[in-house]
């Protein structure tokens, strides 16, 4: 199960919401002089209407929705896939300072990037590139894309700095709530053995693998990995399509890796129940997280009626201390529920019965017809409106590109989720929402309070 920890922490810090259309964290729009755009139909049947969807010669795959925006805005979202879990085996840090090497070397050309916000970034076996830009910047962009993917500079100086820089990073994570009680749930929900891409390293194994890492290493992980020949390519706004298109082509179509690809076998992890409560000086805050991992994804015929009890828990009727998310990742992993609470740390005792409290209601009484047309309603109206954002639709086309699917899968599960009834979703909850098993991590200063690892009564 390879839940990433950046999306643990996004989520937790209130950066990234989950909905039906499954956002991301977004780059920044660019400013500049407004011109009109188009009224623009979000529905999934005419955004696979507009969208052209090709294959390029070494198999990378594009997706591309021309249309007229606001100030001439384009938004753009790239994910290189390269190796496996074998080729991969202690090389996660090389894989994310390659990545972290490439976005400083981009956004050193500001004067390029002018009307551009841009951000690069690595992790296990992928890269992602995510932009927001304008027409006429659009070629010069792509330009420095693919420079900075295929013929990186590696100048030692910042290597020196970015290593620094995350050593810092690390140190002061250690007094985030946020960033232990994250990072803590997903070594639980990762359990790989020691170098697997995909178990993210202690503070203190990274620590040591920063001091140990070379310039050298970077180098050699992006001549055996990089390349676009599983890359998925998409484009949102206002650009020359059939330009952008022979110029990715050039960019891309004979680029590969060197490395086989295969993706990570990803099981849904059969985890005891465990409530973890970690001791750290912030005295004004405290963090509450936990998931639940369930034995489906989101092609399966519960997932719509989990969607509909998830907005009911997180609330979508009453107001609630605590948020709770449905992660799926377009059908690359196994669904996982979580639930995320910010409180000083004097309440946690009153937190964590109002969670029992509320996690025993609905399991034992199910939702009511009218919290759940409620739930229909905001799922439906959130999904429209992040598909009428550009840089959102950008990524879950680039998203559907990787799972091999398109609109119609989510015009489908819209249609399952009309038609759920208050029966299915009571029934999902009877089989899936267990109260008592929960992974669960508490982080705050809980001096005098009950320490260590927590017995569930």
């Amino acid at each position: 199960m390879r839940i990433p920890l950046l999306g643990l922490l996004l989520w937790a810090l209130g950066t990234a919401q989950p909905s039906l259309a499954a956002p991301s964290p977004s780059v920044r729009a660019p400013s500049g002089a407004a011109a009109p755009g188009e009224r623009f139909d979000p529905s999934p049947a005419n955004i696979d209407r507009r969208t052209e969807r090709l294959t390029l010669a070494n198999g990378a795959r594009l997706a591309l929705l021309p249309k007229q925006t606001r100030g001439h805005v384009v938004s753009g979202h790239f994910r290189l896939a390269f190796g496996d879990a074998e080729q991969l085996a202690g090389q996660g840090l090389a894989s994310r300072l390659t990545a972290a090497m490439l976005n400083r070397s981009a956004l050193a050309h500001r004067q390029e990037l002018s009307q551009t916000s841009l951000q690069i970034s690595g992790n296990g076996q992928e890269v992602r590139i995510g932009f927001i830009s304008q027409r006429d910047a659009l070629p010069a962009l792509l330009d420095l894309i693919a420079e900075q993917l295929r013929r990186p500079a590696f100048p030692q100086d910042e290597f020196d700095r970015l290593i620094r820089a995350r050593q810092q990073e690390i140190e002061n994570a250690r007094h985030d709530p946020h960033a232990q009680a994250a990072l803590t749930l997903a070594r639980r929900l990762n359990d790989y053995p020691t170098g697997d891409v995909r178990r993210p390293p202690s503070p203190d194994e990274e620590l040591a693998a920063l001091r140990a890492i070379t310039l050298e290493q970077l180098k050699n992980f992006h001549r055996r990995f990089y390349g676009a020949d599983h890359a998925s390519l998409a484009l949102v706004g206002d650009f020359d399509a059939a330009a952008t298109r022979a110029q990715l082509s050039r960019q891309y179509g004979d680029w590969n890796s060197a490395a086989p690809y295969r993706s990570l076998d990803e099981k849904p992890p059969l985890r005891p129940a465990e409530r973890q409560m970690l001791q750290i000086a912030a005295p004004a805050k405290a963090v509450y997280l936990a998931a639940l991992p369930l034995p489906l994804r989101d092609s399966s015929a519960d997932y719509p009626a989990l969607l509909l009890a998830n907005r009911i828990l997180g609330g979508a009727s009453q107001p609630r201390p605590f948020q709770s998310a449905l992660r799926a990742d377009d059908g690359q992993n196994p669904v996982i529920w979580q639930l995320y609470a910010a409180y000083p740390p004097r309440d946690r005792t009153r937190l964590q019965t109002r969670l029992e409290a509320e996690l025993e209601r609905l399991s034992r009484d199910g939702v009511s017809a009218r919290e759940l047309a409620a739930a229909k309603r905001a799922l439906l109206q959130d999904a429209q409106l992040a598909r009428a954002q550009d840089d959102v639709l950008s990524r879950q086309l680039s998203r559907q590109l990787e799972a091999g699917r398109d609109m119609a899968f989510v015009a489908e599960r819209e249609a399952r989720l009309r038609q759920t009834s208050v029966e299915q979703v009571n029934a999902a909850l009877r089989r899936y929402l267990r109260p008592g098993a929960w992974l669960e991590v508490y982080a705050g200063d809980f001096a005098g309070q009950a320490g260590g690892q927590l017995s569930r009564n």
